[in-house]
C-alpha cells in the first residue's frame, strides 16, 4: 500500500467517491439492490469496528470509521440530488431501468 492511501485525505476523498458511485448504481438498478450489502455492513460491521478500536485504545481508527461513514454518506446524499449523476452511463448493451 503507498503512503499516499494511508492519509486522511485519501481516505475521505474515497468515501466521497464511494458515496456518489453509490448513489450512480442506484439510480440505475434500484435504492435496494445496491444498498442491500451496504445496509448490513453499515449496522453491523462499521459499529463493532468502532467499538473494537474504541476497546484497543485507537481513537483515531474509531473516529476514521465514523469521518468515512459520514463522508461516504454525503456523497450519497449528494449523488442523489438532481442532475448530479446524470453523466453516468453503463456500457452499451445494458438495461438502465430508467
Amino acid at each position: 500500500m503507498s503512503d499516499d492511501r494511508v492519509s486522511w485525505r485519501y481516505l475521505l476523498r474515497r468515501g466521497w467517491a464511494e458515496g456518489i458511485s453509490k448513489a450512480a448504481v442506484s439510480k440505475v438498478v434500484g435504492t435496494g439492490d445496491s444498498l442491500s450489502a451496504e445496509s448490513s455492513y453499515t449496522m453491523k460491521v462499521l459499529p463493532a469496528g468502532v467499538l473494537r478500536e474504541a476497546k484497543e485504545r485507537n481513537a483515531a481508527s474509531a473516529v476514521a470509521i465514523v469521518a468515512c461513514l459520514g463522508v461516504t454518506t454525503a456523497g450519497y446524499v449528494r449523488g442523489r440530488l438532481p442532475g448530479a449523476t446524470a453523466h453516468v452511463r453503463l456500457p452499451a448493451g445494458r438495461n438502465t431501468g430508467a
